[in-house]
């Protein structure tokens, strides 16, 4: 961002005002202003997102024929801060067969679980791991979304993993369920430039 020698007057660096840097020189109010403008238009020209959803890879169908729980995780990542914060969820739970289906059934008896790294879980009964029902955290229509008032912090590279298992056992062989699971990640950096925190 500062010219080359060649246009800056031979080897001596210019004044602050010629040396093509943006903004006013530091100590100035205006300058961090600046700045942090030229290092969002930076980001932004790059086609950097500061918050994205993550897909869960796609769940096995859940029968009692077959298995009743399975587990698939995502990769935290980053479009340039260490850590990232977990702002909302999505769950649903798609039928396959007749029964339940259109009654929300699938839903009130698959549960999930979310884990961070393996060491913390999000849904507990204080004492131990309590799952949750998509019932329980997705059936606001108006708000399908899961938004966490105080969004945890996520580190880069770590993994985090869901756990659904259909716990009703009276569902005939040939019905299954499949789960879909996203959630919102924003950059931690901007997450507290977004609300002062």
């Amino acid at each position: 961002m500062v010219r080359p020698p060649l246009h800056a007057g031979g080897g001596v660096g210019d004044p602050f005002g010629n040396s093509g840097a943006p903004g006013m020189p530091p100590g100035d109010e205006s300058a961090q202003r600046e700045h942090d403008e030229a290092v969002q238009q930076f980001a932004l020209a790059r086609g950097r997102f500061f918050e994205r959803v993550f897909v869960f890879p796609v769940f096995a169908i859940l029968t009692n024929a077959s298995t009743n729980q399975d587990t698939q995780s995502i990769d935290i990542k980053s479009n340039g801060d260490s850590f990232v914060r977990l702002v909302a969820m999505r769950g649903v739970v798609n039928t396959y067969g007749t029964f339940g289906a259109g009654n929300n059934f699938e839903a009130r008896n698959t549960f999930f679980q979310l884990q961070a790294d393996g060491l913390e879980d999000f849904t507990t009964s204080g004492k131990t791991v309590q799952p949750i029902s998509f019932d329980a955290a997705f059936s606001e229509n108006a708000a399908p979304w899961l938004w966490l008032s105080a969004p945890p912090i996520l580190r880069v590279g770590e993994t985090l993993a869901a756990i659904v298992t259909m716990v009703n056992a009276q569902i005939p062989d040939e019905v299954g369920w499949q789960a879909q699971f996203a959630v919102r990640l924003v950059d931690d950096n901007v997450w507290c430039e977004l609300y002062g925190t």
